[in-house]
């Protein structure tokens, strides 16, 4: 009974852990696709279009970070949504990250679901 129970926790976890890396990743990915196709739209750079600072890389200021602190930033963002706690220090700024975000609280919702299932 209790070798189950510790089974589900275990695959609940180590799921979550897995997911949340691989969404961090993905979202990583999106914010910066988001911010050179701002560029490429507006044909400028970095310092003249003010719309970057709607990116969650560039509202956090968090440009100067190395590739690898961002992946672990955006790897904490998508563990907090991916369970559902959220606590709002780390927040999509636009509207494509907000759609990004509802579809990763609903995966996590349904991960949760079929784990305990």
């Amino acid at each position: 009974m209790y070798v189950g129970f510790f089974l589900k926790v275990n695959e609940l976890m180590t799921s979550i852990f897995f997911f949340s890396y691989y969404i961090g990743i993905l979202w990583f990915v999106m914010c910066e696709l988001h911010e050179d196709f701002v560029l490429d739209v507006n044909f400028k750079t970095h310092s003249d279009v003010e719309s970057l600072d709607d990116n969650f890389i560039s509202y956090f200021n968090l440009q100067h970070k190395s590739a690898y602190n961002l992946v672990i930033i955006s790897t904490y963002f998508s563990l907090t949504s991916l369970t559902t706690i959220g606590l709002g220090d780390y927040r999509p700024t636009n509207s494509l990250e907000r759609f990004v975000c509802a579809f990763i609280l609903l995966f996590g919702v349904s991960i949760f679901s079929y784990i305990m299932n």
